[in-house]
């Protein structure tokens, strides 16, 4: 059995047979920007998405281009959800993606809110899934009743994507720097809103990063999965390295990744009544 975007694309003029596309931003607006014009591109020929804020900074911190404020990660989630959910897949399906974020992010609680039927649409994101990205650190506050802290990824990039002792040493280190912008909150209060949007509306995947990297052989960390969460790629988020001339026109470089998987199912009882017995157990 093969996944939708193979059967429903294979036979058309524009064939795009991958099942799911993932690309993540750095904290930048032009890979942002990049970002959301290649997802959105991938969802126009019928692509599962799935991307990673995790990066991106919080409300407050200073944009250096022209010394103002951002916004916080919000406004370019809800972005994203109205770059890939205008196109409709070929007519065949509307648009799917999940976004991956850091429990530790600085927005984490109201990012875990953007799903939730209640509140003003303005404050919600509704359309794309969403994925918390999970540690040991979190699990240890919730069971001894702890605060921890949400840290602005401005100026803490190198905890966006560690994981392991790496990460809790980390953590330390910036949970005592008072230069940094972070907010102390209860774990047990996130882990509720954790449990309250599974419970009102059925989503909120759990990535247990530790997990993934454990049972890692692909080398470099695994910091996310796809849309239905079954498959951990190593690749590096699209990052801008610079503006050049090209015949008189001004073009974009970038570099990064973007990561691609197929699916397809086997179901495992017919292929055991159809073989004989002594065939499968010689397959295993």
């Amino acid at each position: 059995t093969e996944a939708t975007p193979k059967t429903v694309n294979s036979s058309r003029p524009n064939p795009q047979l991958f099942s799911c596309c993932l690309a993540r931003p750095d904290d930048s607006l032009e890979s942002i920007n990049i970002v959301d014009d290649l997802l959105g591109r991938e969802s126009k020929f019928g692509g599962g998405l799935a991307s990673d804020e995790s990066a991106i900074r919080a409300p407050g911190a200073v944009v250096e281009g022209n010394k103002g404020r951002s916004s916080g990660a919000i406004p370019f989630i809800q972005g994203t959800q109205w770059s890939v959910g205008k196109y409709n897949q070929g007519s065949t399906r509307s648009a799917a993606m999940a976004m991956y974020y850091n429990w530790f992010h600085y927005q984490s609680p109201e990012i875990t809110k953007l799903k939730l039927e209640s509140g003003k649409d303005e404050d919600r994101a509704r359309k794309l899934k969403y994925a918390v990205k999970w540690t040991k650190q979190l699990t240890d506050a919730i069971k001894s009743d702890s605060d921890v802290y949400l840290f602005d990824p401005h100026k803490t990039q190198d905890m966006t994507y560690a994981y392991g002792q790496e990460l809790v040493d980390l953590y330390n280190k910036y949970s005592k720097n008072t230069s940094i912008h972070k907010r102390k909150y209860r774990a047990r209060d996130l882990a509720y809103t954790l449990a309250e949007v599974k419970a009102e509306t059925g989503n909120n995947y759990t990535f247990f990063t530790d997990n993934a990297n454990i049972q890692n052989i692909g080398g470099a960390p695994v910091t996310q999965s796809n849309l239905c969460m079954e498959y951990m790629p190593n690749f590096e988020p699209i990052k801008h390295i610079e503006d050049t001339l090209v015949n008189g026109k001004m073009v974009r470089v970038y570099d990064g990744d973007i990561a691609l998987c197929n699916l397809s199912s086997i179901n495992l009882m017919k292929w055991i009544i159809k073989s004989p017995e002594e065939k499968f157990e010689s397959m295993l």
